[in-house]
């Protein structure tokens, strides 16, 4: 996939606000509609989540060349049993290779950093100091990704 074509978003998984939601997909519109961003990667793991996945397909409906991909840190039998419901969810499931002799543990924050490393934007739903979210987008930071921030409470 080409980088520059691709977004990714972390997020807490608790809770999002109705009118963080909204400004969440108006954020992914304008990289679709007005930067021509097609690949959309999401880690499934929460409501932050849920949430840029639902903006995504909205976005899908005008846009149909734009994928949403789930990128899992470690393969699970839910997608044996349940291939159709996740089939009509995303456009592929991806499991990235450096993935595959981590620990288990270690396999969240390699995927995100994964996820990140294959973006050239990161939506940010980061509102704590802490967390897996949160230490994500100080990677991207670090590495001087494009951080399109949702709140204003974000830490630095």
């Amino acid at each position: 996939m080409d980088i520059g074509n691709a977004v990714c978003g972390f997020g807490h998984r608790s809770f999002i606000s109705a009118e963080a939601e909204k400004r969440l997909s108006a954020i992914i519109n304008y990289l679709c509609f007005d930067e021509e961003k097609e690949v959309f990667y999401t880690g499934g793991m929460g409501a932050f989540d849920k949430a840029f996945s639902s903006a995504v397909r909205v976005a899908k409906r005008e846009r149909p060349r734009v994928k949403l991909i789930l990128v899992l840190p470690y393969y699970s039998n839910k997608l044996n049993t349940h291939k159709d419901h996740y089939s009509q969810l995303y456009d592929e499931i991806v499991l990235p290779d450096i993935l595959s002799d981590s620990y288990y543990r270690a396999a969240i924050n390699l995927r995100n950093m994964w996820m990140i490393d294959s973006s050239s934007a990161v939506i940010s739903g980061v509102c704590r100091d802490h967390g897996g979210a949160y230490n994500s987008v100080r990677f991207a930071k670090k590495i001087k990704k494009r951080i399109i921030r949702l709140y204003d409470c974000e830490f630095e």
